[in-house]
């Protein structure tokens, strides 16, 4: 651990006390011990190397918790019912690919469609890649280094489980949500910034919950088909 990190540790326990340390790293760094990957120390704005097109509209890399990942893979499947297999999941902004990990480790064998994580910046899709390798997913899920309002050209499923810890802000999560109108859509949301946004779009919200800490509020939002996705002028791929 580097003279940062540690830093930063101190801080937050200064800042939020030693239960709120001990349940964030229990659900966020015991899962790198265990499976020795690198996904927890969360990436501020000034350490990014690179500036991706749109970066004043993207939210700085924070890793989610593992619980409530699992808990709303399990709402999920509760909603879904034997359609489940075939909602192809997306990680939007997955940073190094915790969500995806625990989707692959929770659903593995079960899924129809390729998950997929996206990410515009080149290093921490490059962590996620790595993940990805060491707890032997790679064959079966993706990191693709893109903009989130590209992933349909990954898509291969009429139904959509989107997964978001924040990313961004509305002017992207805007464009997303309106490229999704023609599939059955699940939005996994950890803290919902734009949930208002989201039901003024047709989403109603299947489950919401509220915890002490902005990783431990999530809503879980369902929309149903409703129409040919709005044509909009993509942004241009990075170079």
């Amino acid at each position: 651990m580097s003279f940062s990190h540690a830093a930063s540790y101190a801080r937050v326990l200064l800042k939020r006390g030693p239960i709120f340390c001990v349940s964030n790293f229990i659900q966020t760094g015991w899962f790198d011990l265990i499976h020795r990957t690198n996904t927890h120390i969360p990436m501020k704005p000034e350490e990014y190397a690179q500036r991706p097109a749109d970066f004043d509209h993207g939210i700085w890399y924070v890793c989610s918790r593992t619980d409530e990942i699992l808990n709303a893979l399990k709402i999920v499947e509760r909603m879904s019912g034997r359609h489940f297999p075939d909602f192809q999941f997306f990680d939007l902004g997955s940073g190094k690919g915790k969500s995806l990990l625990v989707y692959c480790m929770q659903v593995s064998g079960r899924f129809l469609h390729r998950p997929v994580g996206i990410e515009y910046d080149p290093h921490l899709s490059n962590i996620a890649q790595k993940n990805l390798h060491k707890m032997g997913f790679s064959e079966i899920a993706e990191i693709v280094v893109d903009d989130a309002r590209r992933f349909r050209a990954q898509c291969t499923s009429e139904r959509l489980l989107l997964f978001l810890y924040n990313p961004f802000d509305w002017s992207v999560l805007g464009e997303v949500v309106a490229l999704s109108q023609d599939k059955e859509t699940i939005l996994v949301y950890i803290d919902p910034r734009h949930e208002a946004e989201l039901l003024g779009q047709g989403f109603s919200i299947a489950h919401s919950k509220r915890g002490r800490d902005p990783n431990r509020n999530v809503t879980i939002l369902h929309r149903a088909p409703t129409k040919r996705p709005a044509s909009m002028s993509m942004p241009q791929e990075t170079p």
